[in-house]
């Protein structure tokens, strides 16, 4: 049964094809033509407090422009809602996801999982940068926003201590010292020669306060520095913690031209 933000949308896209099922308890969402041609595989993972449902822009973009474009809930939230939960389990858990979307989507001879991208924002890009760290089914691009991949530099008490439902974690559940011992544990950046291997395509807003484009930067210069011939920062002035408006155009000639 499709959600009712499904059925409000596939008005202005009656070509697509949108579908809602659960694959190995995770809940995902499709959208693709259905014309019988062989597509990349194009994933969406939506940011802290987000479910799936709210990417169908993006996803509809993605899917009009030859992708078969999927989100899915991240551990805790949407139809997957836990309270007793803390961010680096939500990165750790929702990023191991990533492996058994992939490998049920291998199944379909008109997905291509060979070369697949990933697109996401915040939360959802601590998630990317881990995969792309520390997944078995490795993507060929990834394209985060308003995020960072130097998971032991989140200091802001928000991120680090946050609640699914009100943003006040029981003091009971993780101490903050033991909850920023998983963060530094599972930053990519203790595996960053894992991303010489994919497209690294990140735009950040310049008045974004809450997590700050500086580690990315420094993320994309050591790449160059050590021979990454595409990786890339986008910084948008004018722009808070959001995905810029500026990046889903880009992203998706982007995903064209690494994916097809």
């Amino acid at each position: 049964e499709l959600h009712q933000e499904v059925f409000d949308i596939k008005n202005s896209y009656p070509s697509l094809t949108y579908s809602e099922m659960t694959i190995n308890n995770i809940p995902v969402i499709e959208v693709y033509e259905d014309d019988n041609t062989v597509k990349p595989l194009a994933v969406v993972i939506h940011g802290l407090n987000g479910y799936k449902e709210a990417n169908l822009y993006l996803l509809s973009r993605l899917a009009e422009n030859g992708f078969f474009a999927i989100s899915y809930d991240l551990y805790g939230f949407g139809e997957r809602y836990s309270r007793m939960i803390t961010l680096p389990e939500i990165v750790v858990k929702s990023g191991k996801d990533i492996d058994v979307l992939v490998d049920y989507y291998k199944n379909n001879e008109l997905i291509d999982t060979t070369n697949y991208g990933i697109t996401s924002v915040s939360l959802g890009g601590l998630i990317t940068y881990w995969i792309g760290a520390y997944a078995n089914n490795k993507p060929t691009i990834i394209a985060p926003a308003a995020s960072t991949p130097v998971f032991e530099n989140i200091y802001n008490d928000y991120l680090v201590l946050t609640a699914i439902d009100d943003y006040n974690m029981s003091e009971s559940y993780l101490s903050y010292d033991q909850t920023r011992n998983l963060y530094a544990i599972n930053s990519p950046t203790n595996n960053s020669d894992a991303f010489m291997d994919m497209v690294v395509y990140a735009g950040h807003g310049l008045e974004d306060q809450l997590i700050q484009y500086y580690d990315e930067y420094y993320l994309i210069e050591e790449l160059k520095n050590i021979g990454h011939k595409d990786a890339e920062l986008l910084l948008f002035e004018n722009v808070g913690h959001y995905y810029p408006d500026g990046v889903v155009g880009r992203v998706l000639l982007k995903f064209e031209e690494v994916l097809k």
